[in-house]
């Protein structure tokens, strides 16, 4: 019986560990534009690239939103939350990520009382 609750305690230790990990990177939204003035007051963190391969990419789509939605998976690597995109045709992609400041949420609406 005691084994049994040592089984369960690092499970649960490792499944909250890894919900930590996904959490934390996984989910965090990347802006994704091709507009240069969009990052003009952000930081430069690195160049990616991206080519789409039917090995790589299971539905074998070439669209260029795959080309953006993988830009953008190799600016949440990084560790941007921006991604400007300066070469799509496709099949392959390049960009440049950059670390944005986001508005405040609690900014005021500017609307009159």
């Amino acid at each position: 019986m005691k084994k049994w609750y040592w089984s369960i305690g690092a499970i649960s230790l490792a499944a909250a560990g890894m919900a930590g990990c996904a959490s934390s990177n996984g989910f965090k939204n990347i802006a994704v534009t091709k507009d240069a003035a969009a990052v003009s007051s952000c930081q430069k963190v690195d160049d990616v690239k991206v080519e789409m391969s039917p090995t790589t990419n299971t539905f074998n789509d070439t669209s260029s939103t795959t080309v953006s939605r993988e830009l953008a998976n190799a600016a949440r690597r990084k560790g941007g939350n921006t991604v400007l995109i300066t070469e799509d045709n496709g099949r392959t992609g390049a960009g440049t990520v950059y670390q944005c400041s986001m508005p405040s949420t609690a900014a005021p609406s500017g609307g009159s009382k």
